[in-house]
């Protein structure tokens, strides 16, 4: 019997401890500041081009853009510095004449 109460007391002891460690966790991530990614404040785009689409994850930003003649491309650009890191030219074969 004092087996059981000793058991019951240590797991009581440890429901305490557990509650207290997760109310510490939870007041340290709502005290901390939130740190979104920032984009740049200008991305330069040859003149006439347009952003058709967009994507983003934590390190890299995706831009589908049309160029003023038409043609149009992928642009991976990283968000902390602006530059264009890989790009990605979008060609479509000649229809064939019947």
């Amino acid at each position: 019997m004092k087996a059981l109460k000793a058991l019951v007391i240590g797991m009581g002891i440890l429901i305490i401890a557990e509650i207290v460690v997760v109310a510490v966790t939870i007041a340290h991530r709502l005290s901390a500041p939130a740190t979104a990614p920032t984009a740049p404040g200008k991305l330069a785009l040859a003149a006439g081009t347009e952003i058709e689409a967009m994507s983003g994850t934590a390190d890299r930003i995706t831009l589908l853009v049309r160029q003023s003649d038409g043609a149009r491309a992928l642009l991976v650009v990283d968000p902390a510095t602006g530059a264009v890191i890989h790009r990605v030219d979008i060609t479509t074969p000649p229809r064939d004449q019947p």
